[in-house]
This record gives structure tokens, sequence and C-alpha cells, in this order.
């Protein structure tokens, strides 16, 4: 299993540098390959990030795909929980990382699966602390 954080969706969606890999990834998902999932968090941030990088258009028609993915069960929907907000307090705190970025790797560490992030940041400072996807 694998929890597919808030770059990897929105590069799968906004062609970036990192659109090769997100659509590898998303392939392997669609084909079974690998499970994927992502969190309430995310469903929200990537619908930030397209309403302000494209448009208000682009960012329903991708919240209705993830959607209908979470609904057909192509990808898991975890949330956070009072261990999940705990734990990524103490990751924010000892690692110095953002809010959202902290509860995304908390979250893949209480569920024990990988993490799949182009934040570079966030692959320094938590390397070691967090599984992560190739």
């Amino acid at each position: 299993m694998t929890l597919l954080d808030t770059s990897a969706v929105v590069s799968f969606f906004i062609i970036d540098k990192h659109t090769p890999q997100a659509e590898q990834i998303f392939h392997n998902v669609f084909d079974g390959a690998i499970e994927g999932a992502i969190t309430d968090l995310i469903l929200v941030e990537v619908c930030g990030v397209l309403r302000r990088r494209a448009n208000k258009e682009s960012a329903e028609m991708t919240l209705h795909k993830l959607n209908s993915w979470i609904e057909g069960g192509m990808l898991q929907l975890f949330h956070q929980n009072e261990e999940v907000v705990s734990l990524a307090c103490a990751l924010a705190i000892q690692h110095g990382i953002k809010g959202a970025d902290a509860l995304i790797a908390a979250t893949a560490d209480y569920y024990g699966v990988k993490l799949v992030t182009f934040d570079e940041e966030v692959q320094e400072k938590l390397t070691g602390k967090i599984e992560f996807y190739p």
C-alpha cells in the first residue's frame, strides 16, 4: 500500500517536472500493481491547488474523479485521528516540517504504508523515519 501525497496527485493532473513519475505511479495503481491511498487532507489540498493553478472547473473535475476512484475502490481514503495528529505534532516539532506535511507523513506511518512524495524537504528530513515509495 502507498499513500500518495498532494504533490503526487497534483503532478498527475497538472503537467510539471514530476508528471512522468506521477503518471507511472497512477498507472501502477490503476493496473493493480500497487494499492494507492490518499487522505481527506490531501483531497482538500488537491482541490485548492487545482483551483489556484488551473481553474474552478478543473478543481471540480478532479474532485469528481478522485471521489469516483475512491468509491470504485481504486483508491482508499485514510482519515486522521487523535493518534495521527499526536504523531504529526511530534514530527513537526522534531523535524521542522510543515503541518500538512507532518499530518500526511504521520498518516503513512500510522497505517504502515509507504509515502509517495515529490517534496524533497520531506524526503530529506524524514528519511529513516518514514518509509518512502521509490
